[in-house]
């Protein structure tokens, strides 16, 4: 990391503690999302990982856009579906097996299988009967003649019960379509909120913001961190009862950097990460910092501008900037 990415990283830890609602910091990056493609990227690729279940919530009846996931790739087949064992089914295994046996009647001559077929009723009394079933050529008869499998309750169920193993078939294909799907809902509800926004908010809401800040703090431009952190910070400016309530502990530097964010109005990136760092970094400057705040934060731009001179304060920042690109 550049010393600049380290100082940006200091601040998105310092964000995530800011004394803010989960959802009022939720809604204030939704309102990025959209207008910064790498954010939005990265959102929906950070919900596919961490939170995989949201992301097969959204693929309810998605029937054809499942079949030409499949069709497209026998390995994925393989991988999904291939998954019956001694033990008992799992993965696609278990939507086969279910979908079978529930629709027996009009399915079951369509299952393919390596040696002498199994009846329903021993399979149903005997799950390991399905081992003897050819897996990938019973799905490309599904995907030629059964439509209705690839929107029905026990496939969906096999995703639901599996949805990290889901996700792990391709996660780039599913981070594409949730970009389109939300590309395509912002030009068609341009004044409402649409299902894939809520449930961006909502897995942004319930997931921790620490995590949140860190991984996309690097792909938000300049002027919308600056904005960003206006919106979160608590105003108008708190009175020193209200600081001691926020946070008690005025001596540790990062509890003075949150209240230097929610103190002072900042006019670019760089001024903010002048005073962030110094106050996480140099103790001197947080005592004075400290004053400065208690005089009601006027000038604390200024101040610290001038601590620069003093090359103790300044050295304890560029050498740990220089042991951290090491």
């Amino acid at each position: 990391r550049t010393g600049r990415q380290e100082a940006l990283m200091w601040l998105a830890s310092t964000v995530a503690s800011l004394p803010a609602d989960p959802d009022l910091k939720a809604r204030r990056l939704m309102r990025i999302v959209g207008s910064n493609g790498a954010l939005t990227r990265k959102l929906a690729d950070l919900m596919c990982e961490r939170d995989p279940r949201r992301m097969v919530a959204l693929l309810d009846n998605a029937g054809p856009l499942l079949r030409s996931f499949f069709r497209d790739s026998p390995s994925r087949v393989a991988a999904w579906f291939d998954c019956f064992t001694l033990q008992g089914a799992v993965r696609g295994a278990v939507a086969i097996e279910r979908y079978a046996l529930a629709h027996r009647s009009d399915v079951w001559h369509k299952l393919v299988w390596r040696g002498k077929s199994s009846a329903p009723i021993s399979a149903a009394q005997n799950s390991v009967r399905f081992m003897g079933l050819d897996v990938c050529a019973t799905v490309d008869v599904f995907l030629r003649d059964e439509p209705l499998f690839w929107n029905s309750h026990p496939f969906h169920a096999s995703m639901e019960l599996f949805p990290a193993e889901f996700m792990a078939l391709d996660r780039e294909f599913f981070q594409h379509e949730l970009l389109m799907r939300l590309e395509e809902e912002d030009r068609r509800n341009r004044r409402g909120e649409g299902i894939v926004r809520q449930t961006l908010r909502e897995y942004l809401t319930n997931e921790s913001m620490r995590e949140v800040t860190t991984r996309l703090f690097l792909t938000l431009h300049d002027e919308e961190i600056v904005a960003l952190i206006r919106e979160l910070c608590p105003r108008p400016i708190l009175p020193p009862s209200v600081c001691k309530q926020v946070v008690p502990d005025t001596t540790r530097a990062g509890t003075v950097a949150i209240l230097a964010l929610c103190h002072t109005t900042f006019d670019c990136l760089e001024d903010l990460l002048l005073v962030h760092s110094i106050t996480c970094e140099a103790g001197r400057t947080t005592r004075r910092l400290v004053e400065a705040l208690q005089q009601g934060g006027a000038g604390v731009v200024g101040e610290l501008r001038n601590l620069l001179a003093d090359r103790v304060a300044l050295r304890c920042v560029e050498d740990r900037m220089a042991d951290e690109e090491s």
